[in-house]
């Protein structure tokens, strides 16, 4: 009986101390959608907020002058030999900096993958104005 209590007991303990622990999910944040644009240089546009509009006035000019080019996504894909081990190798993570460089970045950086048998695929953003 008091083998019992005790497991009864504890398990709701150690599941609520281990629950609180847990690190919470980035509710904020937005899917990635493969839309044709180039997300991967950019910041996404906010919606307008109370903060935003609040510090928006009529004086300003909008900069309707300079339109948005649209790049290519940086997708990469490459054999994984059904390896254990998945990282893009040191050609894909070379070329994505020189695509980022290419673009005026600073670094590549892998925003996602996925796997497909003995292939996977990667998606990599840019980051870091070059000066």
């Amino acid at each position: 009986m008091a083998k019992h209590l005790i497991t009864t007991v504890t398990v709701p303990f150690l599941a609520l101390i281990l629950s609180a622990c847990a690190v919470p999910r980035n509710a904020d944040s937005l899917p990635a959608t493969d839309n044709g644009q180039d997300t991967t240089a950019s910041l996404p546009e906010v919606v307008g907020s109370d903060v935003d509009t609040a510090s928006q006035t009529d004086d300003m000019v909008d900069d309707e002058s300079s339109p948005t080019v649209a790049l290519p996504p940086l997708s990469f894909t490459w054999n994984t030999d059904y390896a254990n081990f998945l990282t893009a190798p040191q050609q894909v993570r070379a070329a994505a900096k020189e695509a980022c460089e290419a673009r005026g970045y600073e670094t590549a950086i892998m925003a996602s993958i996925s796997l497909d048998a003995d292939s996977a695929s990667a998606d990599f953003t840019c980051h870091g104005a070059v000066d």
